[in-house]
């Protein structure tokens, strides 16, 4: 298969795997041999194994860091910082993008930056949303509550759990917008003993 012949067939995906392209009729090694090529030539772009995207002057959308989050690793949504940025909760510029996953932890770094992946068992995996990103491109993520436990379960060092200014060292703002009835009702799904403290010595709901 030529190279334009190609682009044409991936044209609308924003990320693909090659081998979804495979044509009935050719040889599955040559066209890995045509891949690997196009590759080396900077023709595609690698994710990570068997993901890409085109080159930015062949594609027609240059697909979002959240996007290529969700991507990456199925199932996954964004959280922690990268959501509590992405809500205006925290001043700070944010380069890696952080989710969560029901898989093992994992990270991840390509031309589009890193991209890091905390585990959670799968009783605590909940309370994410589909958005659209800036390309309309659909986005699971963290709501503000869920974003905010999930910041603090991974964060806050247990031996720091009863240090109110320990998280107020975190610098999250506008956490008045946050719906307290949700907070408590994701506390009592997460049941963490972690953040127990954390609610009953008043520092999160």
């Amino acid at each position: 298969m030529k190279y334009a012949d190609f682009k044409k067939r991936v044209a609308e995906a924003a990320i693909f795997s090659p081998l979804d392209y495979l044509p009935f009729d050719q040889d599955r090694n040559v066209f890995k041999l045509q891949v690997s090529q196009w590759k080396k030539h900077g023709l595609l772009v690698p994710l990570k194994k068997n993901l890409y995207v085109l080159h930015e002057h062949d594609r027609k959308t240059t697909p979002s860091r959240l996007y290529i989050a969700n991507q990456l690793v199925f199932p996954s949504y964004v959280s922690l910082e990268t959501a509590l940025s992405f809500y205006g909760m925290i001043p700070e510029r944010v380069y890696t993008v952080t989710s969560v996953t029901s898989k093992k932890t994992n990270h991840y770094t390509n031309s589009f930056g890193t991209f890091t992946y905390k585990s959670l068992q799968p009783f605590r995996y909940f309370g994410y949303q589909l958005v659209r990103d800036e390309h309309g491109m659909p986005v699971f993520i963290a709501n503000k509550e869920k974003a905010f436990l999930d910041f603090l379960y991974f964060n806050v060092p247990v031996k720091s759990i009863k240090d109110a200014s320990f998280i107020e060292s975190f610098r999250i703002e506008n956490l008045e917008d946050l719906d307290q009835s949700k907070l408590l009702t994701y506390m009592k799904l997460f049941r963490s003993k972690k953040l127990d403290i954390l609610s009953r010595t008043g520092q999160v709901v």
